[in-house]
């Protein structure tokens, strides 16, 4: 019969686990729709949330001063919705222009700082939740193992609300009322009345739409002269539609995505397209013209392509449930065939499929700023765009850089790489000149015509365009423009891979020239990287000093660090090849967390019950399969993409585990009096390092495949070094 104070011990770590992935992942959400939903930010994000745990874990194991869990679970539990609100109002500290980028510095702190009440209150739990056992290294690794498995319940549960039956905000007041529940329930006093009341107010938060009106509210401040129109969150985005003297906004996690009415970004989507298609095969259906949009046809392209054919254009975007909230204010009466995310739907065909030969391909493509835009221009997603048009058809790219007059270094870096992976992919390939530069691919050679032959194209659709004129294309066509612009195109002959995403190295540098702070710091990451060699070097002699010393504790601090670092590692990697392959990283992100965690108990469940060398060589030979996987994962459709990730998720989170385990028994077995927190604080603080530099830095800088070989070649080291410093009997 198990004591009171080992039910105890369950219970809180069961809600350490809920408590600790429930709210870092709603403020991951959270923190990525604010600052603009550029994916670089839940590397610093993540490395804040560690490096207070680490703070926290390592506080809580030093001072033995007698800290309630409960009362730890409860404050956290009241702040999150506090932190939540005060991250969505984070913007107004830089800026007050609707829409205007974050630096990125400024975002780095927020980032950080958004993480560091929930951060150090999760790490102070673990090693006081540890204390209340008797066994020391076997307290420790139950905790972890009841941590994990609540961890995955938050993970599954924040996947499955967030976004589709409650915003990210709702979900967190849910999440903080069954924390305040369980908290309560391990106290003698109050707990069925505390626990009724979170309930009825939980239950009159969300019935009443009280949240709602707080979001409503909040938005308002954030944007301030616009009438608040819709306020709500799908699983991808936080969306906010604004309106002001008839003109229409569309916030899209604190960016402009679109603005209706937007005449000159309809007019270039769609009427060059219409000039260059052969008047006898363009329109295989009698009148009809089969489009794919990757954007939103309700903000001009769709009310302009049905003035010409009757089509319903096939748009390529996961959020289901934005066409319904947009139609109830735009003049937008045609229907859409909404197919999903642009990646997944492509490639969900096989190569060649007459079921997907459409006419036109239209990319609003936006900011290249996030890894969930930059995807769609390497040389993967270009081939995908081939494969869905017919032959004769083409794809035409939009995109918001300006090239009629000076083209600066960067933004010539930038669009000689989109150039280059068209042209790799595309046998013709040319551009238009202008504030919004257009490139158009095919394999059929449709842009040799005369301009005159494109302006009388035109004039035969029965439309008068207000930008796509005659009067302005002259100018815009000439042969000198075009023919310069060309040139420069083809002296950046940039490459923009999965394995190496440099567009969004790219945007941040041309970003960075608007502040000193930035340009520093993108200088020292993209340019000027050289400081990067001293990372190996210090885990070179940190392994030399073990093996030298053959210190049994010293293996155990560098299996807790090289355990921690190459784990988030691979999580990173995994949270962008997802986001790269499935593109549905933000909806799915808790449930990856989730696995992730569960993998750690089970790694855990495993590796206590195997002999101590046999889980060490077990535990390392698992991570080195999984960086030979991951390296292989090129060669993977996209199609089983995620269900492949997934599996390697939790394959690296349980050789996670078992390293805890290992190190766990290698550094405590020497010191009964330890600090109970510090091998924990140890790993998290090895786990802060490659989140903040795994999708920062190294992915832009060196790719995936160096990153992963890095990894190998470190774990290798480890694994000789384990073999050679035998353990503490």
């Amino acid at each position: 019969m198990e004591s009171a104070g080992t039910v105890l011990m369950r219970r809180q770590a069961f809600l350490l686990g809920l408590f600790a992935t429930g709210s870092q992942t709603l403020l991951l959400r959270e923190l990525t729709s604010t600052l603009n939903g550029s994916e670089l930010f839940i590397g610093t994000a993540l490395f804040g949330w560690l490096v207070w745990v680490a703070l926290g874990a390592y506080l809580g194991g030093k001072f033995r001063q007698t800290l309630s869990s409960s009362t730890l679970l409860l404050s956290g539990a009241i702040l999150l919705p506090v932190v939540i609100l005060l991250c969505r109002l984070s913007p107004l500290l830089p800026t007050g222009t609707i829409g205007e980028f974050i630096p990125f510095s400024v975002a780095f702190v927020i980032s950080i700082t958004a993480a560091l009440p929930h951060g150090i209150i999760s790490g102070l739990l673990f090693p006081v939740i540890v204390r209340t056992g008797n066994s020391e290294q076997g307290t420790i690794l139950r905790v972890y193992l009841v941590e994990g498995i609540g961890a995955c319940v938050a993970g599954v549960g924040v996947t499955l609300t967030a976004g589709y039956w409650l915003s990210t905000l709702s979900t967190a007041i849910v999440l903080a009322a069954i924390v305040i529940i369980g908290s309560v329930n391990s106290l003698q006093q109050r707990r069925l009345i505390l626990s009724g009341f979170v309930f009825v107010l939980v239950v009159l938060l969300l019935s009443s739409g009280i949240v709602r009106i707080a979001e409503r509210a909040l938005d308002a401040i954030r944007y301030p002269g616009y009438e608040i129109l819709r306020v709500f969150d799908t699983p991808y985005t936080h969306q906010t539609l604004l309106e002001r003297d008839s003109t229409y906004v569309l916030m899209t996690d604190n960016t402009v995505e679109a603005s209706y009415p937007d005449v000159e970004s309809a007019e270039n989507l769609l009427l060059p397209a219409m000039a260059y298609l052969e008047p006898g095969s363009s329109l295989p259906c009698g009148d009809s013209l089969r489009v794919i949009e990757i954007g939103r046809p309700e903000f001009g392209f769709g009310q302009l392509l049905s003035r010409f054919v009757h089509a319903r254009p096939r748009v390529l975007d996961a959020r289901y449930s934005l066409h319904e909230h947009l139609s109830q204010f735009l003049p937008f009466e045609s229907d859409i065939c909404q197919a999903g995310d642009p990646i997944t739907f492509m490639s969900s065909w096989p190569l060649g499929s007459p079921l997907c030969y459409d006419d036109v391909i239209s990319v609003d493509l936006g900011d290249i700023a996030a890894y969930k835009t930059g995807r769609l221009l390497n040389s993967n997603a270009i081939r995908l765009m081939k494969y869905c048009i017919r032959d004769g058809g083409l794809v035409l790219i939009m995109t918001h850089y300006d090239s009629d007059r000076y083209l600066t270094p960067i933004v010539s870096e930038i669009l000689g790489t989109i150039y280059h992976e068209l042209g790799g992919v595309f046998q013709y390939v040319t551009v238009w000149p202008g504030t919004k530069t257009l490139f158009l691919a095919s394999d059929r050679d449709l842009f040799g015509l005369p301009n005159d032959s494109v302006f009388a194209r035109l004039s035969r659709l029965n439309y008068e365009p207000q930008f796509v004129h005659e009067m302005y294309l002259r100018d815009r066509l000439s042969a000198f423009k075009v023919n310069r612009l060309i040139e420069v195109l083809k002296a950046n002959r940039g490459l923009n891979t999965i394995d190496r995403p440099t567009l969004v190295m790219k945007q941040a540098l041309y970003r960075a020239q608007a502040g000193a702070g930035d340009k520093l710091i993108a200088a020292m990451i993209f340019e000027h990287n050289w400081w990067l060699i001293t990372l190996p070097i210090c885990f070179l002699i940190l392994i030399a000093g073990v093996i030298l010393r053959r210190s049994s504790p010293g293996a155990g601090v560098l299996l807790y660090i090289v355990g921690g670092l190459v784990s988030l590692t691979v999580e990173l990697l995994i949270f962008y090849l997802y986001q790269s392959s499935v593109g549905a990283l933000t909806a799915h992100l808790a449930a990856l967390i989730g696995v992730f965690m569960l993998g750690l108990a089970v790694g855990v469940i495993a590796a206590s019950s195997a002999r101590r060398r046999l889980n060490e060589i077990m535990a390392l030979g698992l991570l080195l399969l999984i960086l030979l996987a991951l390296l292989w994962t090129g060669n993977v459709p996209n199609f089983v993409m995620a269900g492949v990730l997934f599996v390697l998720m939790f394959a690296a989170a349980a050789a996670t585990g078992g390293l805890f385990v290992a190190a766990t028994r290698r550094y405590y077995a020497a010191s009964t009096g330890a600090n109970r927190g510090l091998g924990y604080a140890v790993e998290i603080a090895g786990s802060a390092i490659g989140a903040l530099l795994t999708t920062t830095v190294l992915l832009p800088t060196i790719g995936v495949s160096w990153i992963l070989i890095s990894c190998l070649i470190l774990t290798g080291l480890l694994g000789a070094a384990t073999l050679i410093v035998p353990p503490t009997r």
